[in-house]
């Protein structure tokens, strides 16, 4: 009888993982890992956080229950989440907790899937390589904008902005709020408004992929300017945001909704979560 899984495709180690176990696999004893954008200390070994150690402490003393949220998540930490992201409680914003990073940008991938469904999605030519299996997975049409210049170590915006100027109307535009992964070349603030200009002018859907907020500048409210900008201009955006990894706490947020349509926008938000199994 022959094998369900005899057909099986051959899928290629993923490129940052596949090195990092191939650095830890290297016996040079003076290495360095510089594969993964995790905090080390001087030994190479993964450093935890002080805040990050003494919440963990704060929940072991508490004695949580495991009992099942409701699909929102944690509403305390759904409430934070969403004033250090947008420095207060919006009217028209609704947001939801996910399964880490990857979670919230596939769980926020898959509700535009449902409502634009014929959308085309563009990312940066140089991006995290979630972004493209993500989207493409999902049966998404993604095209690529320049991003880098030729010496990969600094911003092409003009070749940007033209790429972002020439979408189709109503394309969904994924951007790194802050901290471009694997770059770290990130727009000024006044080009940050010139990109803003150019998603008003052509109708486009800002999607910001926000991992490292407080890691460029040291505050996160500095870091919180391009997600901001757009919310201030009253854009309708959607983000996902994660910032401690390898924990369950991703979260996406919907904003410039109409207040009056929060509750149809969360329950199906809601209702694809929970296809996503990720509650």
């Amino acid at each position: 009888m022959a094998s369900f899984f005899a057909n099986t495709p051959y899928e290629p180690p993923n490129a940052i993982l596949g090195v990092a176990k191939e650095c830890n696999e290297d016996p040079f004893p003076e290495k360095i890992n510089l594969t993964i954008g995790a905090y080390r200390d001087d030994h190479g070994k993964p450093y935890v956080l002080p805040s990050v150690a003494e919440a963990r402490q704060v929940l072991h003393n508490a004695n949580v229950d495991h009992e099942y949220l409701v699909q929102d998540g944690f509403a305390k930490f759904v409430e934070v989440a969403q004033e250090l992201m947008f420095g207060k409680l919006l009217p028209n914003a609704y947001t939801i907790q996910a399964v880490a990073g990857t979670g919230a940008v596939r769980l926020g991938a898959d509700f535009l899937k449902r409502i634009l469904p014929d959308a085309v999605v563009a990312i940066p030519d140089t991006t995290w390589q979630n972004h493209p299996a993500i989207f493409t997975a999902i049966g998404y049409q993604v095209t690529t904008y320049r991003y880098l210049a030729e010496d990969r170590c600094n911003l092409d915006f003009d070749s940007m902005l033209a790429d972002i100027r020439a979408l189709p109307p109503r394309s969904i535009l994924l951007m790194h709020s802050c901290a471009h992964n694997p770059s770290g070349c990130d727009p000024s603030e006044d080009q940050w408004r010139q990109i803003l200009e150019a998603v008003q002018a052509n109708d486009l859907l800002p999607y910001f992929d926000n991992a490292y907020q407080g890691f460029v500048s040291g505050d996160p409210e500095v870091d919180a300017f391009a997600v901001r900008l757009f919310a201030e201009a009253g854009l309708q955006q959607l983000k996902t945001e994660h910032h401690v990894y390898m924990l369950s706490d991703g979260r996406i947020s919907l904003a410039g909704l109409n207040p009056s349509n929060i509750e149809r926008f969360a329950d199906a938000v809601a209702a694809v979560l929970g296809t996503n199994d990720a509650v």
